[in-house]
């Protein structure tokens, strides 16, 4: 089952390169996720070979999709900043 949307997890649409361009335009990347791209792409890779790995252990499980996986991956990484934290914070069902 999804997690509720978020600010946040609404900038993490497309091909990763996609989503780290979309998180520096909107600066959301700490320093070390500016300088250091390789790393935030895999942090995007290592989250979505872990969730694939989870749901071919538990089939018919529910719980948090790829996407949730991702936003948490990226949130418990150094590599995005204050203002990633806050708006994975706003709830946007109501937007």
């Amino acid at each position: 089952m999804a997690l509720p949307p978020t600010a946040f997890k609404d900038l993490l649409y497309g091909s990763y390169d996609e989503v780290y361009e979309t998180l520096r335009k909107k600066r959301c990347l700490s320093w070390r996720g500016r300088r250091n791209r390789e790393a935030v792409l895999e942090v995007m890779q290592e989250s979505a070979r872990r969730h694939s790995e989870w749901v071919r252990e538990h089939p018919r499980m529910t719980g948090p999709n790829a996407h949730d996986r991702l936003a948490d991956a990226l949130l418990a990484s150094p590599y995005v900043n204050l203002k990633a934290r806050r708006l994975a914070m706003k709830d946007t069902r109501w937007d």
